[in-house]
């Protein structure tokens, strides 16, 4: 009988200390957020989207974190990977050696223009002695850090060793004059269907590209260590919604994921531009001598005239149309 009780109170011991170590074991946590409370942008608007990658509280230094953004209509919108501070040393499991913007037969290319197709050769490796599954993706950013395409360029196993592919992509006409950037990442999985057991493989490689005129790159934002994070501006011609993102990531083994969404709503955030194509021109004009005059509930109405919001089309709104004339977003 003492022996039972004994073996009982022994295994209530064990079960004590197993808890407390579990509870004082070190744990993977991630965070993830819009800079908008709540988290709504009109067409055209800047969106900074940010998060922290810790370790038992303390801010991870070579962290790296799979980021996906999908449109209302479920499309990809966004596919990179970022870091945490210093990327991790080259050298992982999976390797994305080059990304060379190029011409249809992979000759290397500078320059671009709308309406039109774009190549890159991308190169990567596998370091393994066994063939991995890779998702290759690719995210283009315009000069004015708008995602103009993403996609899924390579699915399936890759062999031991380097793979090549070639690939196009289409330059859209809106696409800013300038300087563009093509991303290349390699996950797992997609973040969105594998929560936590997604992860990236390597930090991603960028290649510059120009678009029809050489004018500087868009400007690239630091965040502090144990922080990642990416400033993206929504398309004049983007899609309304609701904009789902997810985040993930592996470190020490462990993976870790989070999910917010933000929705972009009609407007347009720059006062004059009546019909939202990102300037203040001759059309605004017209459309506010148009709705001139005009009150809530007259045919003539256009509420996009009203910039001022006092119910009625006036001279004020003139003034503001005339003081921002030939401004872009």
């Amino acid at each position: 009988m003492k022996s039972g009780k004994l073996l009982l109170l022994v295994a209530l011991l064990m079960m004590i200390c197993v808890v407390q170590f579990v509870d004082a074991s070190p744990g993977l946590d991630i965070t993830l957020t819009t800079d908008r409370s709540p988290p709504q942008y009109m067409r055209g608007e800047i969106v900074d989207v940010q998060g922290t990658l810790t370790w038992d509280g303390s801010p991870i230094p070579d962290g790296l974190v799979a980021l996906q953004v999908d449109d209302p209509d479920e499309g990809y919108f966004i596919l990179r990977t970022l870091s945490t501070g210093t990327p991790p040393a080259e050298g992982g499991v999976i390797e994305i050696l080059e990304a060379i913007p190029c011409d249809s037969q992979g000759n290397p290319k500078q320059f671009f223009t709308r309406d039109a197709y774009a190549h890159f050769s991308v190169t990567l490796r596998n370091n393994d002695e066994d063939p991995r599954y890779v998702l290759m993706c690719a995210n283009i950013f315009d000069a004015k850090m708008v995602p103009l395409h993403a996609s899924i360029q390579h699915a399936g196993l890759m062999e031991p060793g380097e793979f090549s592919l070639l690939f196009p992509c289409m330059i859209p006409e809106e696409a800013a004059l300038g300087n563009a950037t093509i991303h290349i990442s390699a996950f797992n999985a997609l973040p969105k269907n594998a929560g936590a057991q997604a992860y990236p493989y390597c930090p991603e490689k960028s290649a510059v590209f120009t678009i029809e005129s050489p004018i500087g790159a868009a400007p690239s934002t630091s965040y502090p260590v144990g922080t990642y994070g990416l400033t993206f501006k929504l398309p004049w011609t983007g899609k309304l919604g609701s904009y789902d993102i997810y985040a993930t990531s592996n470190y020490e083994g462990e993976g870790i994921s989070s999910s917010i969404n933000f929705v972009a709503v009609p407007g347009s955030p720059l006062l004059g531009d009546v019909n939202e194509d990102g300037i203040v021109d001759i059309y605004d004009a017209i459309l506010l001598g148009l709705a001139f005059g005009s009150t809530p509930g007259e045919p003539t109405w256009n509420v996009k005239c009203d910039f001022n919001r006092d119910d009625i089309v006036d001279i004020y709104d003139a003034i503001t149309l005339a003081n921002n004339y030939g401004k872009t977003a």
